[in-house]
C-alpha cells in the first residue's frame, strides 16, 4: 500500500476508484490496486512565537537545564557578539559604544558562571530562554551586560533538544525629541524582556 499527497489543485478521485468518502480535511479514495490517495486541504497558518503567543516566565537565577543550553550556544554566542560589534561599528557605533574599548578577549571573557538571569517560555516551537549576560570586564557601576535569546526546538523545525542562538538584543529606542537612543550593552537594572532581535 502506498500513500500519495496530492497538491490542492489535482483531484483525489481517480476513474479507477470504487469506493470514497470524506472525513474532515482529507478526501480518501480507494482503488482497486489499494492505492490511498490523499488530499489535504490548506491548513491554517500558525503564528511566530511572539510576546503575545508565548507566556514568558518570571526572571530567577538560571537552573541546569538552562546552564546546559548556555554552554550548547556559548561558542556561537561569542562569534555573534563579536561581529555584531565590528559590524556596528561601521554604522551606528553607539550600540556598543560602552565595550568598544575593550579587546575581543576581553569583550568575550564571560562564562556559564557570569549568566546572572533567565526567562523561559514553552510554545509549540520548543522552548525560548532569555538570558543576561554579565560582561565581566566591565565595571558594576555602568552599562555591563547583554541580553541574549536562545531556542531548544521540540516539533522539527530544529533538532529536537539542541540549543541554538536565536538573537543578542539590539535597542532602538525613539526619543521624545525624535532623535534615537541605540543600545546593545545594558545595565544591571535593565529588566530581562521579550524581544525579535
Amino acid at each position: 500500500m502506498t500513500t500519495r499527497l496530492y497538491p490542492p489543485s489535482i483531484s483525489p478521485l481517480t476513474q479507477t476508484s470504487n469506493k470514497a468518502c470524506d472525513v474532515r480535511d482529507h478526501d480518501y479514495a480507494l482503488s482497486g490496486n489499494l492505492e490511498i490517495h490523499v488530499h489535504r486541504l490548506p491548513q491554517p497558518i500558525t503564528p511566530h512565537a511572539s510576546a503575545e503567543t508565548v507566556d514568558l516566565g518570571p526572571a530567577h537565577p538560571p537552573r541546569e537545564e538552562s546552564l546546559k543550553v548556555f554552554n550548547e550556544i556559548e561558542s556561537e554566542l561569542k562569534k555573534t557578539l563579536l561581529h555584531m560589534k565590528h559590524t556596528y561599528l561601521k554604522h551606528e557605533p553607539e550600540y556598543f559604544a560602552p565595550v568598544q574599548a575593550l579587546s575581543d578577549t576581553d569583550l568575550t571573557a564571560f562564562s556559564s558562571s557570569d549568566l546572572e538571569q533567565v526567562r523561559v517560555g514553552i510554545s509549540p516551537y520548543g522552548l525560548h530562554l532569555f538570558g543576561k549576560q554579565r560582561l565581566p570586564a566591565m565595571p558594576d557601576s555602568g552599562p555591563a551586560y547583554i541580553h541574549f535569546r536562545a531556542f531548544v526546538g521540540g516539533d522539527g523545525h530544529n533538532e529536537a533538544g539542541v540549543a541554538t542562538l536565536h538573537s543578542i538584543h539590539t535597542e532602538d529606542v525613539e526619543e521624545p525629541d525624535g532623535g534615537h537612543r541605540y543600545r546593545a550593552i545594558f545595565t544591571k537594572e535593565d529588566p530581562l524582556e521579550w524581544f525579535d532581535t
